[in-house]
């Protein structure tokens, strides 16, 4: 198969725009995340980006191999970009914003979103499904440090719980009351700490 030279540079140049604009908004963000308790298998900053930039261009190159087949799928086009949107705003609600617990839920989305891209992909194009597992297993180990980092972070855990309980105590009388309970075992007040001691 002829290489369409121009097509392939603007595939991945897509996905490698939208980190670099993610990594430029977020930049006083991961400065902020080096302070940050972090598990035992956190890496090192400095591999954040290049780890991202391979992956971005094996996502780029994956869209061009589905985008240039015998039979592109719309669907799976639009499966791909809405992947790579919900990857964009991860950055800004993890760095930036530090919504720790909304973050984790959000990456998890991301992660059935990619999931269901290489479903997509699968029958038009195995090579381009293949390229998209190693960002798949990366997104894996970022929900480990995401979920261990957001319970490493008592008051922003707190602050994002409040946020929560507010929303469904306005929305339903039943997950309140669930919310409730949950706020009484996952955050005592000093005076509930006292009697159980």
């Amino acid at each position: 198969m002829k290489i369409r030279w121009k097509t392939l540079f603007v595939c991945i140049l897509i996905p490698l725009a939208v980190g670099s604009l993610s990594a430029l908004i977020t930049r006083n963000g991961m400065e902020a995340f080096a302070l940050v308790n972090k598990p035992a298998l956190a890496p090192p900053n400095w591999l954040f980006p290049i780890v991202w930039t391979l992956l971005y261009t094996l996502m780029g190159f994956a869209s061009y191999l589905i985008y240039t087949s015998k039979r592109p799928s719309q669907q799976a086009l639009a499966a791909y970009g809405l992947q790579l949107i919900v990857n964009f705003f991860w950055s800004i609600f993890f760095f930036n914003l530090q919504w720790y617990l909304f973050s984790f839920i959000w990456l998890v989305l991301l992660w059935l979103l990619i999931l269901y891209t290489i479903k997509q992909f699968y029958p038009i194009s195995k090579p381009a499904s293949y390229l998209l597992i190693p960002y798949l297993l990366w997104v894996t180990f970022a929900g480990y440090l995401n979920y261990t980092i957001y319970l490493w972070q008592p008051q922003a855990s707190y602050h994002q719980f409040a946020i929560l309980h507010l929303h469904f105590q306005l929305q339903c009388p039943c997950l309140r009351l669930l919310l409730s309970a949950w706020e009484y075992i996952m955050f005592p007040t000093p005076a509930q700490t006292a009697e159980k001691s």
